[in-house]
Formats: structure tokens, C-alpha cells, sequence
């Protein structure tokens, strides 16, 4: 359950931006469009960003793209000398040289029966990690579970489980991805909730999701009881792969033409 996304210096992005799902403290449609996160804790259902083209839409998302990339993934896809792949706004002086920044605020269930808040971040050039941390509330006190300054890493009480990682992780890579690698609980917990999250950025990527999607049984449902909600005249909804055949295909140059 995601409750802000911040960034800085990202392609377009220059100064500080938050994105945040938190609810206002208006109570019209209250149970509509917002749940309970924690206790006294809202979050909305939804949200929209809008605006005139070229104001920076598609480049906050592809922020999170790559937000949720780095953090879950370049630990075990990257190699040493690798470029973090991290883009800044090329636009000023004053930021050109200067890393990227990131983070996530998100609520994930605990075995306690409630949900933690948990607040991960970090910020890197083209070529190494700068900063890098993970904060979490346990009752109701934040506190520090590991604070990464480029290779120098402190561990607390909290995130014993950063030990053989703090070792092994490359300057251009998350120390929370190389965590999940060696089994850490909050870890793996934690980058299992960022590869669930689904961005997509084009009618294609759509697409492909929506039909991967729909081979969920209980999504399938869903989205029909939506349709039969609407009144629209579909009673079921199946995927099914068509053969094409080419026998009949007509070269002429090398081009077909039938």
C-alpha cells in the first residue's frame, strides 16, 4: 500500500516532488474511495494525475519504474562497472552532477495482524549509490534499520539480517536487493511487495497485462461482475490462442502480398 512517492532531480524533475495517497480529512465518500492503512491511517483508492502534455506525467512514472528497478533488481542483475542507468535533469548546472533521489513510504502486513509503515530510499548518480536507507514504525516510534552512506553501511538491532550483505553489495547497486538474495525476512518481504507493483506506460504494456491478469480465475470474475454492473452483454470472458496459417501467403520481391 503505497502512501507517498518523492523524487528529485529525474529527467524532468528538478526540485523535490511528493506524490501522496494519503486521504484529507474530509469525510464525503469516506468509504468509497479510501481504506484503513493503520489505525488512523487513510489511504486513498485511487488518484489521478493529470495535465498538459509534456508537464512531466510520463516521467513520474517512469521514475517509479526505475525507483522499483534499482531497488529490487540491481543487485542480482547487475555485474560490477555497470551504469545505474539513474537519468538527472540535464536542464542546470546545478543538477547535472548532482545524484538522483528517491522514496517510498508503504504499509505491508506484519505478523502481528496489523500493517508496518515502512519508509525506503535512496539517491545515485550514473555511477554508484550515495545514500541509501530503510526506516520502519514498530509500535509507534520510527526507527533506523540500516543507513548506507555510498560503501560505509550501518546496521541496527533491527536488520540483523543486512550482516553478509554489508560484504557483498557493489557501489552500483541497493544493499536491500542483495539483502533479499541472502533470504533477510524484511528484505525479501519488502522487494516481493515491489515486483507486485505494475507500472505500465503504453496501450501495449496494457495489453499484455490485462490478458495475464484475466488467467487469474478470481480477476476474471471480478472484471465480469463489473461488466454485468455496467449492463454490457458479455457473460463470460476466455483467452484463447488462434493459429494463423501462412500457406496461402503470396511473395512477390520478397514482400507479401496475400
Amino acid at each position: 500500500m503505497i502512501a507517498e512517492f518523492t523524487i528529485e532531480n529525474f529527467r524532468s524533475f528538478k526540485e523535490k516532488q511528493t506524490f501522496s495517497l494519503s486521504a484529507a480529512k474530509d469525510k464525503e465518500f469516506l468509504v468509497e474511495n479510501t481504506f484503513e492503512a493503520r489505525e488512523n491511517v487513510r489511504l486513498l483508492r485511487s488518484a489521478l494525475v493529470y495535465g498538459a502534455n509534456a508537464s512531466g506525467k510520463t516521467n513520474f512514472f517512469k521514475a517509479l519504474g526505475f525507483f522499483l528497478y534499482f531497488a529490487a533488481d540491481s543487485g542480482p542483475r547487475g555485474q560490477a562497472g555497470d551504469p545505474t542507468g539513474v537519468k538527472p535533469f540535464l536542464f542546470s548546472k546545478q543538477t547535472e552532477d548532482k545524484p538522483s533521489t528517491f522514496e517510498l513510504t508503504f504499509y505491508l502486513p506484519s505478523n502481528e495482524g496489523r500493517n508496518t509503515k515502512y519508509r525506503y530510499g535512496f539517491s545515485v548518480n550514473g555511477k554508484k549509490v550515495i545514500e541509501e536507507h530503510l526506516f520502519a514504525v514498530y509500535n509507534v516510534r520510527e526507527v533506523n534499520l540500516f543507513q548506507r552512506d555510498e560503501q560505509e553501511i550501518t546496521m541496527t538491532a533491527y536488520f540483523k539480517e543486512g550482516g553478509r550483505a554489508k560484504q557483498a553489495v557493489r557501489n552500483n547497486s541497493s544493499l536491500l536487493s542483495v539483502c533479499a538474495q541472502n533470504n533477510g525476512e524484511v528484505s525479501t518481504k519488502i522487494i516481493h511487495y515491489f515486483h507486485a507493483i505494475r507500472v505500465t506506460t503504453s496501450l501495449r504494456s496494457m495489453s499484455y497485462l490485462t490478458k495475464k491478469e484475466l488467467q487469474k480465475s478470481e480477476n476474471r470474475e471480478k472484471a465480469l461482475d463489473f461488466l454485468r454492473f455496467a449492463d454490457i452483454q458479455i457473460k463470460n470472458l476466455k483467452n484463447e490462442e488462434v493459429p494463423i496459417s501462412f500457406a496461402h501467403t503470396v511473395y512477390d520481391n520478397e514482400n507479401p502480398i496475400g
